[in-house]
């Protein structure tokens, strides 16, 4: 019966070290790489207008935002209720949206305060039953808009359409920056700092920081799986060798050291392999644990807030926020199931041990 909960035990720890690996491998392909959220921390900090937004670029940072509004839109003879949002042309660049057709807005569009804009998937099928739409027009507040793209968002259930910011002006209070290579954190918060953007009044959250815990939360799985396999292996190591000891030390009654050395040469030298062996493995868990420390203690960086005062990037938010939560509690789990088979297993051999 204990066997069979052993077995039981360590199937579900490799399900849950799989359900771990399959989370890292969506983290990567979320598309957070060298990207920072920036938002207020709360409703009364002031919004940041696009000029300011502009001069961030000169300085090197690459950024985008979301000005959001609320929009009826009008298209063979058809009206829709949707939103309007705002934004530069590095949005699609940044956010890494996927292109479905036609292309997202450039510079000089923006530059140009043209009337031009690129629907998301579920507007594209409301308003025109489809997303080969490149070059017809949408009437917005009594204004042609010609569509010259479609994108998807991955939000079906809002009609999103993106505009340049610079028609519909607007100041922002969210926004999205992707940090330079070679740049960190501090780097970011200092720019942002000169131009009164600053830490306690914003929560400056690094998006590739809280995607790539659940990467580092198999890494360290794996290493507590090494970990614990080497206790057991050591545990097993520790058996047959106090077997062999025990058996030396029975028999130096009947014969002098030097005949038992001769006598028991072959198990006396397969205690000292053995003996070799669990020395390295308590060196190289020792290492992994320390490394586990390492990468844990890291993660009490970590921090998302809980009350969010703007819906600019809200879904990117939410988004992470779930993903955490589940990898969180998929890694404690894998933690109490390991720590259970290992603690059944070395209870086992010292059992049979002792006996």
């Amino acid at each position: 019966m204990k066997a069979k909960a052993r077995v039981l035990l360590m199937s579900i720890a490799a399900i849950l070290l799989a359900t771990l690996f399959a989370l890292s491998f969506l983290a990567e392909r979320a598309g957070h790489s060298g990207l920072m959220l920036v938002i207020p921390t709360s409703g009364a900090i002031g919004q940041i207008a696009l000029t300011t937004a502009e001069r961030l670029r000169d300085e090197g940072l690459l950024l985008t935002y979301e000005i959001s509004s609320h929009a009826a839109v009008e298209a063979l003879n058809s009206r829709h209720s949707a939103i309007l949002i705002g934004t530069n042309s590095t949005y699609l660049d940044i956010t890494g949206h996927r292109l479905i057709s036609g292309g997202f807005f450039t510079q000089s569009a923006w530059d140009g305060q043209s009337r031009v804009a690129t629907l998301n998937e579920s507007a594209a099928f409301a308003i025109f039953g489809g997303t080969n739409i490149d070059g017809l027009t949408i009437s917005i507040g009594g204004q042609p808009w010609t569509v010259v793209g479609v994108i998807d968002d991955g939000q079906k259930d809002n009609l999103n359409i993106y505009v340049p910011s610079s028609v519909g002006g607007g100041d922002i209070r969210s926004f999205m920056i992707l940090m330079p290579d070679g740049s960190g954190h501090a780097y970011v918060v200092n720019t942002l700092g000169g131009f009164g953007i600053r830490e306690g009044e914003y929560d400056f959250i690094n998006l590739s920081r809280v995607a790539g815990v659940a990467g580092e939360r198999f890494s360290v799985a794996w290493k507590i799986a090494a970990c614990l396999a080497t206790i057991l292996l050591g545990a097993k190591v520790t058996s047959f060798v106090r077997k062999i000891y025990l058996a030396c030390k029975q028999e130096l009654v009947q014969y002098y050291p030097r005949e038992l050395l001769a006598r028991r040469r072959a198990d006396i030298a397969k205690a000292g392999v053995a003996l070799a062996l669990l020395a390295g493995g308590i060196a190289a868990a020792l290492n992994l644990s320390l490394q586990v420390l390492a990468t844990t203690l890291r993660w009490q960086e970590i921090s998302l807030p809980v009350w969010y005062p703007s819906a600019d990037f809200a879904y990117k938010l939410a988004w992470l926020r779930d993903f955490h939560t589940v990898g969180t509690w998929v890694f404690s789990a894998y933690l109490l199931t390991t720590f259970a088979v290992a603690t059944g297993h070395i209870i086992t051999a010292w059992g049979k041990s002792s006996g």
